[in-house]
């Protein structure tokens, strides 16, 4: 951690999909900090033309003129590799980022008449490493310094503390934004705020519901006027994605409303009718999508619906009445929106920037949102770190080599809560080098360490040299991140066919040892031959089983291990007592 003047500022920034904020603590206390029209969000949309750079109020206008140098919702292609191609340039995700930020920054630097370049930043609760990875280069290319990135519901409940004095409460802070959904139980006493459990999906959000009037306007006017709207126009689109927040705005307060069609096609005059109920219809199915994560966070926590003291209420999306109704059928009135849903996430991170500084007296201790472990021999997950333990965390286990002479061991990192390897997310690893030496013989000591930005750190330490090898682990994969959710439940899922896996697996993996030992006894001519041996017999064993092991054949396997076994132990019987230990896939 940098060193951190008392007089410095901090700014704490919510770094949104379709709106950003940004908040500082004078005096101990959080404010939003607003720009010279009084206004207290910015738009997390770029326009860049040649040199200039337009960010915010001015470039959400470009979004219903003829401009095809409009970039929004970035925040949802953190972490990839895609590259966005505006005005012949290319630019990754980070880098429109970084202009979003530095907009802020410089924002906050003329309301404030201080220069500032230390920064708290929000991400959702289900950002995995590379996309933390990406928040904090962004924050880098800006020109700031990350002192730390803080889940967005974590942030939402330091703020949401700040306001109600003592007490014992149990927090779920529903937090549905532009284009993330998070989910995340919290116990907070005597200042220290405790996550007990997270869930969400990093897929989901206000974007969504504008995308189903959009889907819905397309339809009408095709029905009703015969047109066809080009969806590949990005000037047409634009200007649909920007109508459609505007509808549903409109009819969170109003029962019906007319639609203007000449807005976006070449029909003067025309218009479209939409109710209030249509809309409830066509998002119906998103809004239960936000309940099951809502259901897995509550199991998770140990609590039940009647042990949450309150529901906090965070996003811009949450403004929309069929959320609340939805929630207040689920929680009763226990609903809570005192803080300002767009602005709670920033003031928690300023908040955050403040008990960096020691301005505030408060502690916060957060978790990982699913399962870290690594591959093992037989292709299955030894978890190392469990979902939802607090950060920051480290964890170490001891493993051992597999096969005698192995000179390298592959450790693959995955995420996931399914037992075999191939199942889950692999987030990245490394090859560690080992002298050759007898199987079990060379142990490795591998720890994983959590941050308290969720970033992943893995080391291998060989226990016989003294050797460390680390690498912080960085997805590069772009797997969509909506996908963990799906993963938790898939774990369920498959329960039983996953477990028969893990029971094949281990089958082939004792045939394997065993043929192993029975190989080297066959080509190891100085060996004392005892008179019961068969090797003409043996051989046979061995190409047989070698066919099966290729084949992955477990039916016959199963159908001949016992006599393979029963030949091996009477032909080696002081071979086999050795066994064999759990350690490293080969590579």
């Amino acid at each position: 951690m940098a060193n951190i003047n008392k007089d410095e500022i901090i700014l704490g920034i919510d770094l949104g999909t379709t709106n950003s904020c940004v908040a500082v603590v004078i005096d101990k206390e959080p404010q939003i900090i607003v720009n010279e029209q009084g206004k207290r969000t910015i738009p997390s949309i770029v326009v860049i033309e040649g040199d200039d750079i337009i960010v915010g109020d001015e470039a959400k206008e470009y979004l219903l003129q003829d401009n095809k140098n409009v970039i929004y919702s970035v925040k949802r292609l953190m972490g990839s590799n895609e590259k966005l191609k505006i005005d012949g340039k290319e630019f990754s995700p980070e880098e429109i980022s970084a202009k979003i930020l530095s907009y802020i920054k410089n924002r906050a630097e003329l309301a404030l008449n201080k220069k500032i370049n230390k920064v708290v930043i929000t991400v959702p609760a289900y950002f995995d490493d590379g996309q933390r990875q990406a928040t904090k280069n962004a924050g880098r290319i800006a020109g700031l310094e990350v002192l730390r990135i803080i889940n967005e519901p974590t942030a939402a409940a330091l703020a949401y503390g700040t306001e109600k004095e003592g007490g014992e409460l149990n927090i779920l802070v529903y937090d549905l934004g532009g284009g993330t959904f998070d989910v995340t139980v919290l116990h907070m006493k005597e200042g220290i705020y405790t996550v007990l459990s997270t869930s969400g999906d990093n897929n989901l959000g206000g974007d969504d519901w504008d995308n189903a009037i959009a889907t819905w306007i397309i339809e009408e006017i095709k029905k009703v006027y015969r047109t066809t709207i080009n969806m590949e126009d990005k000037n047409v689109s634009n200007k649909i994605k920007s109508y459609s927040e505007f509808v549903k705005i409109q009819l969170s307060a109003l029962d019906e409303l007319d639609l203007d069609v000449s807005v976006f096609t070449n029909i003067q005059g025309g218009t479209i009718h939409i109710t209030k109920a249509q809309f409830l219809e066509m998002t119906k199915v998103l809004m239960e999508r936000t309940m099951a994560p809502v259901k897995d966070a509550i199991t998770e926590s140990g609590l039940t619906n009647e042990k949450i003291d309150k529901v906090v209420l965070v996003g811009g999306s949450t403004k929309m009445p069929m959320v609340r109704e939805y929630l207040q059928t689920t929680f009763g009135a226990q609903l809570d929106s005192d803080v300002n849903p767009d602005e709670v996430v920033a003031l928690g991170a300023a908040i955050q920037g403040a008990i960096l500084k020691g301005e505030i007296d408060a502690e916060l201790k957060d978790v990982i949102p699913l399962s870290l472990g690594m591959e093992t021999y037989d292709g299955t997950i030894f978890s190392i770190i469990k979902r939802n333990t607090n950060i920051p965390v480290t964890i170490a286990d001891i493993f051992a080599t597999t096969y005698d002479n192995q000179t390298a061991i592959d450790i693959k990192v995955f995420q996931g809560e399914r037992p075999m390897a191939i199942d889950n997310k692999l987030l990245g690893g490394f090859e560690f080098v080992v002298d050759p030496a007898p199987k079990g013989e060379t142990e490795v000591e591998v720890s994983y360490h959590v941050d308290m930005d969720g970033i992943l750190n893995v080391s291998s330490k060989n226990l016989k040299t003294g050797v460390v090898k680390s690498a912080v682990i960085k997805d590069t994969s772009g797997l969509d991140s909506s996908e963990i959710n799906k993963m938790i439940k898939d774990a369920e899922k498959f329960k039983s066919s996953d477990l028969q896996k893990v029971k094949d697996n281990q089958l082939i993996q004792i045939i394997w040892d065993y043929l192993n030992i029975l190989i080297a006894y066959v080509q190891d001519n100085e060996k004392d031959i005892p008179p019961f041996f068969n090797k003409q017999k043996s051989i046979e064993w061995i190409e047989k089983v070698s066919v099966w092991i290729e084949s992955n054949d477990v039916e016959q396997i199963k159908a001949n291990i016992f006599a393979f076994q029963l030949h091996v132990n009477t032909s080696l019987h002081d071979e086999i007592r050795k066994g064999a230990k759990i350690g490293f896939k080969m590579s």
